[in-house]
């Protein structure tokens, strides 16, 4: 048969706590908005474009005129060609100019989103986990043997210890000591039940030669939230 201790002082132990939730400060955000921008400045570019084109007409309207007026056919045909040549330079700047920018607004664009995505993603992950963090804590606080089953998965991780030094709140020793006794009584290991004010009711704490098992379920929403982020 196995020996087992309590002990009625408590020992005043820091714990992991979970964090409570933070006022998240949503980011003004509207991806209608952000397109209407970039929908603007396409325009802007368009319209640059075509007065780069206007005036690359006229001057080579200006040209046609002045050659004409001198009478001189070869000089018309150059001014055809060196009005074309401008055109063609003018059409070519403004693109390279252009493009770049265009580019450049559309990933700015598409960066901006995916940040939202993600933003919006952690946010209501978070949320949820809040949510089921308080609805726990209704429960253990009708009913503390919903967290019984924690603390038996808990003890059967460190049945191999030699002894167990297993922490609760002191309400949780006072109405589970019993279940939890009983539930390990085929275990050959020395389980002493200390009553810690430090510790939040639900959690438990399992210190061992080998180490230390924080068992509590806000530690383990807490590390579910990190998986998931």
């Amino acid at each position: 048969m196995p020996t087992w201790g309590e002990k009625t002082v408590a020992k005043g132990m820091g714990v992991i706590k979970a964090g409570t939730l933070h006022s998240a400060q949503p980011v003004a955000f509207n991806f209608e908005d952000l397109q209407a921008q970039a929908s603007r400045y396409i325009a802007e570019i368009r319209k640059e474009a075509a007065s780069i084109l206007n005036q690359a007409r006229r001057e080579a309207e200006t040209i046609k005129q002045n050659a004409f007026r001198q009478g001189h056919q070869e000089g018309l045909a150059a001014a055809q060609a060196e009005a074309a040549e401008k055109l063609r330079q003018k059409v070519a700047e403004g693109l390279q100019t252009a493009l770049p920018l265009l580019h450049q607004a559309l990933e700015q664009l598409e960066i901006t989103r995916q940040t939202q995505i993600d933003y919006w993603q952690k946010a209501c992950l978070h949320v949820a986990v809040e949510i089921a963090r308080r609805i726990l804590r209704k429960e253990l606080s009708h009913d503390p043997q919903v967290s019984l089953r924690w603390i038996q998965e808990a003890l059967e991780l460190a049945a191999g210890a030699p002894t167990i030094e297993l922490r609760l709140h002191p309400k949780d020793y006072e109405f589970l000591r019993e279940s939890i006794l009983a539930s390990v009584a085929g275990f050959k290991t020395k389980l002493e039940l200390v009553p810690d004010p430090a510790i939040s009711p639900g959690n438990c704490r399992l210190e061992t030669r080998y180490g230390v098992i924080d068992a509590g379920w806000e530690t383990q929403l807490a590390r579910l939230e990190e998986e998931l982020t």
